[in-house]
């Protein structure tokens, strides 16, 4: 009997530590990506704690930066920051059912415990249902945000059309 309580809480640690490796490895890479030059407006250098702290900001999406974002970072590297926000925001285990599911691909059973874990449901099924449907409401609210916001803006600032996708998923946070 112990044994089995021994597996089973074994297992919780494993997937516990797979998402926290998920989460630390997106972090790593987007703190990769905004060291860069790349990143960079004139190639400025940018300290390893700030691209780390922002990455890690970006995709917390707690919006904290010590940098001014327009002012240090280029196309790439906000494209980058939105990304991180993205994926913080709707979930990162919610972008390999959006892969799956546009590859019309089924989910392996380990994936589906991986998603059912870090959405911390305690049903056995509907993990990629639930997972379909908090990216379709997501990404509809953004685009009625960002319709929205653009009636606004555009005619008050003067935003150019090609602009508005740097703009939008900062404002749409504040809904």
């Amino acid at each position: 009997m112990r044994t089995n309580k021994k597996k089973r809480i074994r297992k919780k640690n494993s997937t516990a530590r797979t998402i926290t490796m998920i989460f630390t490895c997106i972090i790593v890479i987007g703190t990769v990506l905004l060291k860069l030059p790349l990143s960079s407006k004139y190639g400025q250098n940018i300290s390893w704690i700030d691209s780390f702290f922002i990455a890690t900001s970006a995709t917390c999406v707690t919006g904290l930066s010590p940098l001014a974002i327009h002012n240090q970072f280029n196309a790439f590297g906000q494209i980058v920051i939105l990304f991180l926000i993205e994926i913080g925001g709707i979930g990162f285990m919610s972008i390999p059912v959006l892969f799956f599911s546009i590859r019309r691909k089924r989910i392996n059973f380990s994936t589906r415990i991986l998603l059912r874990d870090s959405m911390n449901l305690e049903t056995k099924s509907g993990e990629f249902k639930l997972a379909l449907s908090i990216l379709k409401i997501s990404f509809l609210i953004q685009f009625i945000g960002a319709t929205i916001l653009s009636s606004q803006f555009i005619p008050k600032y003067g935003i150019p059309p090609r602009n508005l996708i740097w703009h939008f998923p900062c404002y749409i946070r504040f809904l």
